[in-house]
């Protein structure tokens, strides 16, 4: 892509929006929540999956993945190689 920009320029909710494929405004949480991201939400719809089920893709993420991680993968990765949950402050390695 020669013309590609993220709507949000801090990290959790920017790697939301490009999993998802949704503006910030349609992902975020009001309240206490780590970034104001509706984690459920990403992890529910993500474009990734979509990419793997309908598309047939193969697809990975490696490193990080949001900063309140899932105990497992969520669906859609063929390949997985973060760690193994917690959040921010506090990773499971």
């Amino acid at each position: 892509a020669t013309n590609w920009y993220i709507h949000t320029p801090i990290c959790s909710p920017s790697r939301s929006e490009l999993l998802t494929g949704r503006y910030f405004h349609n992902i975020k949480k009001a309240g206490r929540s780590v970034m104001h991201v509706d984690y459920p939400l990403v992890y529910n719809n993500s474009f990734v999956r979509t990419l793997h089920d309908e598309a047939g893709y193969a697809t990975g993420l490696f490193g990080k993945y949001l900063n309140a991680m899932p105990a497992a993968p969520p669906p859609g990765f063929d390949a997985w190689l973060a760690n193994d949950g917690g959040d921010y402050i506090a990773p499971q390695v």
